[in-house]
């Protein structure tokens, strides 16, 4: 069993520029309410299937977390919590 943690930080610009293609009264369509700043943390666990008794080589991973942190340029969504998990099995 594997626990983890991690903190992620990403940041977007605004757009620069237009493009004449793009175009509408929607906020999608204005590069000023694009961009800004979102802090998560993230933690995980992930299983070997060894340790659970089942044959092969098996993994169980879960992994989920929240911003802590979120500047938003104009109107966005913002993000509330998010989760993944994954299994694999190798042959």
């Amino acid at each position: 069993m594997v626990l983890s943690f991690r903190v992620d930080y990403t940041r977007q610009d605004r757009i620069s520029g237009r493009d004449l293609m793009i175009n509408g009264p929607g906020q999608p369509m204005n590069p000023v309410y694009y961009g800004g700043e979102r802090l998560q943390l993230l933690g995980g666990l992930e299983i070997d299937g060894h340790s659970l008794g089942l044959p092969g080589y098996s993994h169980f991973a879960i992994e989920g977390g929240k911003p802590v942190y979120q500047k938003l340029n104009g109107p966005q969504l913002s993000a509330e919590w998010q989760i993944g998990a994954r299994i694999s099995e190798r042959f």
